[in-house]
């Protein structure tokens, strides 16, 4: 299997429907209308502390114009856990 190179991988935080509290994109085009982030930007986030950790629970994946899109799951204990470390100097 060959390996693909990728400019920038994204990270898709699906749209919560206000009344049933369950993700609201049913197309591609709606996935997009999410909040968007990188890992890099999660980091930044975080820049005071060591990251031990940051797990992602995807589900799904889109690809378009070189960039891989990851849709992060919003139900059950899904989306984006980071574990968190103070900084020891």
């Amino acid at each position: 299997m060959k390996k693909k190179n990728f400019k920038k991988i994204e990270l898709i935080f699906p749209k919560i429907d206000d009344n049933t509290q369950q993700q609201m994109f049913l197309s591609q085009k709606d996935a997009m209308k999410g909040f968007v982030t990188t890992i890099e930007d999660i980091k930044d986030w975080f820049k005071s502390y060591n990251i031990a950790s940051i797990d992602v629970w995807i589900s799904g994946v889109v690809q378009t114009d070189g960039i891989l899109k990851l849709i992060v799951s919003a139900s059950g204990q899904g989306g984006v856990m980071v574990t968190l470390k103070p900084k020891t100097n």
